[in-house]
């Protein structure tokens, strides 16, 4: 595990972040140092392959006009896309929802077929 980065406590000695925390060795997080390029940072490709891993089966869907009710939207999705098992609906913002699929390949289906529409509102998707 890498070291973690350190920072100076008030009265000048050094202190690693994690010890500000009381967490078991077996849920702590391991921190990967970003690289500088150029006027920003760039993650390791470890952190970011795992973060694709992790958010394979999941879109991001913004309606045009009103949110609709969540429960009745998750109905609908789950009769529309839910034939490998069921999916859920998430708030994310005002107009944004979390849809999470029974699978990835199920996911990039509907983000790859076209337009969708709930009672008349367009729904546009990002993966």
């Amino acid at each position: 595990m890498a070291a973690s980065p350190s920072v100076t406590d008030p009265i000048g000695e050094a202190v690693s972040w994690t010890s500000l925390f009381d967490v078991a060795p077996a849920n702590r997080m391991r921190f990967c140092l970003p690289k500088k390029i150029h006027d920003g940072y760039r993650l390791p490709r470890e952190v970011t392959k795992r973060g694709e891993e992790r958010w394979k089966d999941y879109l991001i869907g913004q309606f045009v006009g009103a949110l609709p009710k969540l429960g009745l939207l998750q109905q609908w999705a789950n009769g529309l896309w839910g034939g490998d098992g069921p999916l859920t609906v998430s708030r994310f913002g005002p107009r944004l929802l979390v849809f999470q699929f029974p699978s990835a390949g199920t996911s990039q289906w509907v983000f790859k077929s076209g337009s969708w529409h709930y009672h008349g509102n367009r729904i546009f998707f990002r993966n």
